[in-house]
C-alpha cells in the first residue's frame, strides 16, 4: 500500500476526488459502509431492514473511544502526527479517519457484534465481540521509549 501526501485524493467512480484523512492511496470507509459491511456478517437475512440504520453513526462513535488508543499507537509506529481528541462524526457519510486495520478489521466486527445482540443471537454477538477484540489487540503497535531506572540510584 503506497503512503501518499495529505492534500492529493484516490479519484473514485462518482468523479469525485476522495482525501482520506488517514492520507492513504485507499478510500476510507464511510459510517454507512461500515454499517452495511457489518450487516452483511449476520446470519440471518437482514438486508432489506434498515431498523438498526439509525445507530449505526453513534455505535460508530462509540467505538472510535474504544480504539482511540489502538488509532494512536499505530500512528505513533508510523511517525505520524498523533491524534488530540477522539473524533466525532456528524453523519454518516462522512469518512472515518482511523487506519484500515482499525476500520476494516476491527469496527466491522464492533458494529455487527451489536447489530447480533439486537438480533438476539447472543452467541453471534459474542464470537463478533470477540473479533473486534482480538482485531483491535492485533492492531496495536508497541513504541520503543527510553525507560529510566528509578531504582537504581537507591542502590549506590
Amino acid at each position: 500500500m503506497a503512503i501518499v501526501p495529505q492534500n492529493e485524493g484516490k479519484q473514485r467512480a462518482s468523479g469525485q476526488i476522495a482525501i482520506c484523512p488517514y492520507g492513504m492511496d485507499v478510500d476510507c470507509m464511510k459510517v454507512i459502509e461500515v454499517y452495511e459491511y457489518a450487516l452483511s456478517m449476520l446470519p440471518s437475512s437482514r438486508a432489506d431492514d434498515d431498523s438498526l440504520r439509525q445507530y449505526a453513526l453513534m455505535w460508530v462513535n462509540s467505538a472510535l473511544v474504544e480504539m482511540f488508543e489502538a488509532e494512536s499507537s499505530i500512528r505513533a509506529s508510523r511517525g505520524e502526527e498523533e491524534l488530540i481528541d477522539i473524533p466525532w462524526l456528524e453523519n454518516e457519510d462522512e469518512e472515518i479517519p482511523y487506519s484500515d486495520s482499525l476500520v476494516r478489521g476491527a469496527l466491522v466486527w464492533y458494529l455487527a457484534s451489536l447489530m447480533a445482540k439486537d438480533d438476539d443471537t447472543d452467541a453471534w454477538a459474542v464470537e463478533y465481540r470477540n473479533r473486534y477484540i482480538v482485531a483491535v489487540d492485533e492492531s496495536k503497535k508497541n513504541i520503543p521509549t527510553q525507560i529510566k531506572d528509578y531504582y537504581a540510584a537507591s542502590y549506590e
